[in-house]
């Protein structure tokens, strides 16, 4: 999806072409989405995304944190979640994002790898679900009816886009449709595909599926106070304001052209080439070794 200018600020990425083990990979996971669900509780079944089990793991920041924590969950909650990250599976899928965030969007991936690996750089203990992926969290919405409703991750970096698959057996023509209302648009999001959506700037939800179909999906952002505390060289805005308050004014000014500045980091189609050429000349992450997950 692209604005009057050519900026692409959506895409629908789909799947691989002409790999044959695509839809076993989902097949994999599924299997454990439909084992962990049940396990999930009914305290992370009812919220504000929609009636579905929901578990999130990596590091974020906000709540009133004073500091980007690791999310918490009891030890078997953990256990699942680390089982969940560890498989080849999901291993393949995360790694087939990073490389399309880095192909349709290559400046905004480059700023995701920047603030990622340099809040690592200055807490050791925090730990990304994925090791070889720029998201610091990823949410998994175990279904087997995840249907969101319509709503905006207002806590997601405005500016940014979350890594979308959508999994399970329904009819994609029927339901399931990715929903913009105010763009007027339904997009049609088959399982085993991937989109990145800015989910922190647009309402989105989408189409009921079909009696007896199923549906799950699996989610990877980025919490927009992670980038401000890294703007904030390491400290949250009440600590500046006591320590460096003038700092703090440039920040904010800084804040309040974020929508345009962010709108640089989106590629327009004719510059996609250049942009691709110039942030890959900066080190990216490593590809990690199949199997490896969160410690987080």
């Amino acid at each position: 999806l692209t604005d009057k200018d050519g900026v692409v600020f959506a895409v629908f990425v789909g799947r691989p072409q002409g790999d044959s083990s695509w839809a076993g990979l989902f097949e994999e996971v599924g299997l454990k989405m439909k084992e962990f669900g049940p396990r999930v509780g009914k305290k992370y079944t009812r919220h504000s995304r929609g009636v579905f089990p929901l578990l999130s793991t990596g590091f974020s920041f906000g709540g009133g944190h004073k500091q980007p924590m690791n999310v918490a969950h009891s030890p078997r909650k953990r256990a699942m979640l680390d089982e969940l990250c560890s498989l080849p599976a999901m291993q393949r899928l995360a790694g087939f994002a990073r490389s399309a965030f880095a192909f349709y969007m290559p400046k905004l991936h480059r700023a995701y790898v920047d603030c990622v690996t340099s809040l690592e750089g200055h807490d050791s203990t925090l730990r990304r679900p994925f090791r070889h992926s720029p998201f610091p969290s990823a949410s998994f919405n175990f279904g087997p009816h995840t249907v969101s409703y319509e709503h905006q991750d207002v806590a997601n970096l405005a500016d940014g886009v979350c890594a979308l698959y959508a999994g399970g057996r329904f009819d994609y023509c029927k339901g399931g449709h990715m929903v913009f209302r105010a763009l007027g648009l339904a997009v049609q999001f088959p399982a085993t595909t991937l989109a990145f959506i800015p989910s922190g700037s647009l309402l989105h939800g989408n189409v009921d599926i079909q009696t007896g179909e199923e549906r799950w999906a699996f989610t990877q952002y980025a919490a927009g106070e992670l980038f401000r505390y890294v703007e904030c060289n390491y400290k949250t805005c009440t600590e500046l304001s006591e320590e460096d308050p003038e700092f703090l004014r440039r920040v904010r000014v800084a804040c309040a052209a974020r929508w345009e500045c962010g709108a640089l980091l989106f590629s327009r189609i004719d510059e996609m080439y250049q942009d691709r050429t110039s942030t890959c000349s900066s080190p990216t992450f490593a590809e990690a070794p199949q199997g490896s997950g969160s410690s987080s």
